[in-house]
């Protein structure tokens, strides 16, 4: 038989509109109300609201979320979760389980529906500038990451074709996180002591990134770069790899931090001789191409530190075939600029002798095609290391 019935789910979500929890607040904590019954109330719905998202339910509960999430959508659980969480200001510890089921809402929902609801109802501002909910030492870590990971879900989607048909103006989303001015609150957080909040950080700066190049003049005013580029060598692996994603989002749009990014050279370098992790090698391979995408800048630095040379060894020897063709097409982009191509044309090398009979010996399409790239550029004219594409 069914669980949740229409009348059910209204019931328990209008537990949470203003005008009941205003009133549980207002009454006397002697008589059980307060902040306290409050809590209490949030946490029970919560309890309830949740039942069908915890998992190995099977089709009987993937049918169950269904309903709860159109009910949760259409009775605009989002606008009442997030006053209800401004009643929990003074008490942080009790705004997880509420901010929790409003994670869990946006993160189940694959066509940004929650999302566009979250922005309209301003909830970047009221997570970050109205509740203090990213205030560093000051919240709890939980409360931190939650919120964390709503901000850089609803970033990543930003431009998700399924979310943006259905917003007013293509920067809308990007428009409601800069209004919560979170800048200054993330720069402490990239160094913050608790490991998975550093990680969940850096994951918020690559995804503020991911889309567009909308954030990058508010990165360079924060100074928001050097704590990410020290993140990028953070003992925990985690925090690594999303720092350097990050790294690699900040020069995909265009060359507007690339004078800011010099020190992150040497650092994504380093991490291309991660030997546990091949995902890491990716990443810091695809970061450096992404340094030379959009003009020549880096283009010296990259040589001075062996950037060349070491991408080429991991084109010809790497273990994983993703990195192998993420390292040959950044050293595509690096060949296309003057100092980039004489580098790699430096007779010690054996640069095309070598690639040629990888490529040769390689029955992977990719890895021939991004060989073939190569082979064309150098066909071409470089560019001057000082252009901007």
């Amino acid at each position: 038989g069914r669980i949740f019935n229409d009348e059910l789910i209204q019931a328990v979500i209008g537990l949470c509109k203003k005008r009941v929890l205003t009133g549980v607040k207002k009454w006397p904590e002697d008589l059980g109300g307060g902040t306290a019954a409050l809590a209490k109330i949030l946490s029970r719905v919560v309890d309830v609201l949740k039942v069908p998202f915890q998992p190995g339910g099977g089709p009987r509960m993937d049918l169950e979320r269904a309903k709860i999430m159109k009910a949760s959508y259409n009775l605009l659980l989002v606008r009442h979760l997030l006053l209800a969480l401004r009643n929990l200001r003074d008490t942080p510890g009790a705004a997880l389980a509420p901010l929790s089921f409003l994670c869990t809402l946006m993160l189940e929902d694959s066509r940004g529906y929650f999302a566009r609801q979250f922005a309209e109802h301003r909830g970047p501002w009221a997570l970050v500038s109205n509740l203090g909910f990213l205030g560093g030492s000051a919240a709890p870590p939980e409360i931190l990451v939650e919120t964390l990971v709503i901000l850089s879900h609803l970033a990543r989607i930003a431009r998700d074709p399924s979310l943006a048909k259905r917003l007013p103006r293509p920067h809308y989303i990007e428009e409601s996180l800069h209004e919560a001015e979170l800048y200054s609150s993330l720069r402490d957080l990239l160094s913050h002591e608790y490991e998975s909040v550093r990680a969940k950080a850096c994951n918020l700066l690559g995804n503020l990134c991911r889309n567009s190049r909308f954030f990058y003049p508010h990165i360079k005013e924060h100074k928001l770069v050097p704590p990410l580029i020290r993140c990028c060598s953070d003992s925990n692996a985690a925090v690594r790899t999303f720092a350097v994603v990050a790294i690699g989002n900040l020069g995909f749009h265009g060359a507007d931090l690339y004078k800011d990014l010099e020190e992150a050279v040497g650092v994504l370098e380093e991490n291309l001789h991660d030997k546990p992790s091949a995902k890491m090698r990716a990443n810091a391979a695809g970061a450096l191409g992404n340094l030379v995408r959009n003009g020549g800048h880096l283009v010296k630095m990259l040589v001075e530190k062996g950037v060349v040379e070491s991408l080429l060894k991991i084109a010809l020897n790497d273990s994983s075939v993703d990195t192998r063709r993420i390292s040959l097409f950044s050293l595509g982009n690096i060949v296309k600029f003057e100092m980039g191509r004489q580098e790699a044309l430096n007779p010690r090398l054996r640069f095309v002798d070598l690639l040629s009979a990888m490529a040769r010996a390689s029955s992977d399409s990719r890895t021939q095609r991004n060989f073939e790239r190569i082979k064309r550029i150098l066909q071409q004219k470089p560019y001057s290391d000082d252009v901007t594409r």
